[in-house]
């Protein structure tokens, strides 16, 4: 079986059994459309193990492969998020020509499509742009001499240039400016430096940041002389408030279901009951009414909550809690938001557009200077390789918004037969906007954009990602079935097929996000096309695997109680008041701290999971250890150590003191995060 046909669907994809197995077409239909699919710009949406990579392979075979158009390797665009990633990518499809070779010696085109490889695109985006800015480097007039700087060399310049342009705004004492630094500075300047950077780098995201900073200043020119309720900021206020208001409610109709329970507080329902057709009045007032309405219903008083006591106590709190949530949803949209009335609103929206203009003025300095001080250093940025790319692409008489193709563009259009892009939920405008000039977007010939990713693991905001890229598309995309309409251009294809988990994580999966992903929290709602559908076919276990070790099993969640002010556990590496001695508690791991009310949050976690992956690798109370599929062997095995994962949310500070329990507790363990030299427990004691 080639590679290929392994790889369908992930590494653990579809471990199959019987002699006829590798016969099968190892594609599901909608995986085997993606492939086949020409002509059109695709969305492929892949959720988690549906085995898009492997789709993305096979596409990219089947295009050089192809007997009625065939495609060079070297004319088509294959963009990946990392660099791992893209070496990955590159890696599958050699080992993939190389099966194919196997079964067609002969096959000159084959032998040519090995030697093209290491010229291929295959890259992250922005090593594409490098290339590109590199090439085209007279176009921009840039220096062809021009070195990458990293992100730490670039943070120290920021920051030197910011504190220049501070500087000369401090020195020239200007009316506009001391205004902005009295609201905003406080006691500091500093929150004025990070709104300076923050704006800069959402602007430096867009494919025409003047005209988007230009645009944040007319909000306010917008706004003047209209009701509050007409500015373009109510819209959103009142989609926050609803969804409060909306919160609320849930928390009243918990309290009330708790009311109905024996031992409950069910003489207080009819209170609950008020309270809740008050919060669907404010839901309402919210949605359409004045702002004078809805400041007047979120301030209306809450009847008092009595009653008799002589109910569950335990039961009485949680309602009291659940209720008082509900109030202090509402208060504190009053509080925050809903404060003044509306003559104030409008003179404060006055005032805060000099600060507006003011605060863009000073931005637009920032990126000048920050720009003269790259160009004398004869250095860019990662930022600066998509904005220079960009003005490679762009036609420099384009309109902000027209995406016109310059000279360059067109040659890579012509170069370029497909475009395919992994992980497109994480791209910003920037990036977007890039890859669509190089991509024929708007051209009468056949469109070439083909897109996989999955919003629902977009996690990379922070790094000025736009998922609402991916979210227009997948609303505005059709839908492709086999057979589809051949005129249309643009399309969409879900691959929820979960070829990784066993049915027992994909149902565990699809319960949690069916009752947490929404439209509003997400971005997308997980109704049937968007949850996962279980298709990964394990073997039964044969006789010689220990009954209850292998197969379905449910999905464990344990919950750790956090107490706050515990002391640290004798021997970590924040010194237990004792001073006592790891090595003087006796063998056995975890001996030195048995107590784990005795243990810190992050560390009582972390001793959770190493006793549970001892009792997975080792067994434990008559229990045998845990068997897996090795798709190698074709056969179960006992579960090693390096089969195991621990995934955290930031491994930044929080993986060494994993690694360090689970070292502790006698667990094999490694970990690519890390602080550096002076982040190790020996220096760190020292510097302490």
């Amino acid at each position: 079986m080639s590679d290929a046909v392994k790889d369908a669907g992930g590494a653990a994809a579809r471990p199959v059994a019987g002699d006829g197995a590798a016969a099968r077409d190892p594609w599901t239909p909608e995986q085997r459309l993606a492939i086949e699919t020409r002509g059109r710009n695709l969305l492929v949406s892949a959720a988690a193990g549906s085995g898009k990579t492997s789709v993305l392979v096979r596409r990219v075979i089947e295009r050089m492969l192809d007997p009625r158009q065939p495609v060079d390797i070297d004319r088509m665009l294959v963009v990946t998020f990392t660099e791992a990633a893209a070496a990955e990518m590159r890696d599958r499809i050699r080992r993939t020509l190389e099966a194919e070779m196997e079964k067609r010696p002969a096959d000159m085109r084959l032998r040519r499509q090995v030697g093209l490889l290491a010229r291929a695109s295959i890259s992250t985006l922005h090593a594409f742009c490098l290339t590109v800015i590199r090439q085209y480097h007279y176009r921009i007039d840039l220096d062809p001499g021009f070195q990458v700087i990293d992100d730490h060399e670039a943070l120290l310049l920021r920051q030197d240039v910011l504190e220049d342009v501070l500087e000369a705004r401090y020195a020239a004492g200007g009316e506009a400016f001391r205004a902005l630094v009295d609201a905003y500075g406080r006691r500091d300047d500093e929150t004025l430096r990070q709104f300076v950077l923050g704006l800069h780098d959402l602007a430096v995201s867009q494919p025409w940041p003047d005209a988007w900073l230009d645009g944040l200043v007319a909000r306010f020119d917008e706004a003047a002389g209209r009701p509050v309720e007409a500015s373009p900021w109510m819209e959103p206020l009142r989609a926050l408030a609803r969804r409060e208001a909306e919160q609320a409610i849930l928390h009243v109709e918990e309290a009330l279901r708790l009311c109905a329970l024996p031992g409950g507080p069910a003489d207080r329902a009819g209170i609950l009951e008020t309270d809740r057709e008050r919060l669907r009045e404010v839901a309402q007032t919210v949605t359409a009414g004045t702002w004078e309405e809805i400041r007047a219903a979120l301030a209306a008083d809450w009847p008092r909550f009595t009653g008799s006591r002589d109910v569950d106590p335990i039961l009485l709190e949680r309602v009291q809690k659940h209720r008082k949530r509900a109030k202090d949803r509402l208060e504190r949209l009053s509080r925050q938001v809903f404060h003044s009335d509306a003559a104030a609103v409008t003179a404060d929206l006055a005032r805060m557009r000099a600060l507006a203009a003011e605060l863009v003025d000073l931005v637009r300095a920032f990126g000048e200077a920050f720009a003269a001080a790259k160009a004398e250093l004869g250095v860019v940025d990662f930022a600066d390789m998509e904005r220079l790319a960009l003005r490679v692409l762009l036609d420099p008489d384009a309109r902000p918004g027209e995406l016109r193709p310059s000279p360059a563009a067109k040659e890579l259009r012509e170069r370029f037969d497909e475009v395919l892009v992994d992980e497109y939920q994480d791209i910003n405008e920037v990036q977007d906007a890039i890859l669509r000039l190089v991509a024929r977007d708007g051209e009468d010939g056949a469109p070439n954009l083909f897109m996989v990713g999955d919003v629902k693991q977009s996690i990379y905001r922070f790094r000025l990602a736009e998922p609402g890229l991916f979210l227009r598309k997948y609303a505005t995309f059709p839908p492709l079935r086999p057979g589809g309409e051949p005129g249309v251009r643009d399309a969409r294809i879900d691959l929820n097929a979960n070829f990784r988990s066993r049915r027992s994580v994909v149902d565990a999966v699809n319960f949690v996000f069916r009752q947490l992903m929404t439209p509003t929290a997400g971005g997308i709602a997980y109704d049937e096309s968007a949850q996962l559908v279980a298709a990964a076919d394990y073997p039964a276990p044969d006789a010689a695997v220990p009954e209850g070790a292998a197969g379905e099993a449910p999905v464990e969640v344990h919950l750790l109680e956090r107490r706050p002010g515990s002391e640290p556990w004798p021997g970590s590496n924040r010194a237990a008041e004792d001073g006592g001695d790891r090595d003087d508690a006796g063998d056995e791991p975890g001996a030195a701290y048995e107590d784990a009310e005795a243990l810190e949050a992050l560390e009582r976690e972390a001793l959770l999971v190493a006793r549970r992956i001892r009792a997975l690798v080792h067994g434990e109370a008559g229990q045998p250890p845990l068997h897996v599929w090795d798709k190698d062997l074709r056969a179960y095995r006992p579960v090693r150590h390096r089969d195991i994962v621990v995934l955290l949310r930031s491994v930044k500070w929080k993986a060494p003191a994993f690694a360090e329990m689970l070292a502790r507790e006698g667990v094999p363990v490694y970990t690519r995060a890390g602080g550096g030299y002076f982040a190790t427990m020996e220096i760190e004691l020292m510097l302490a």
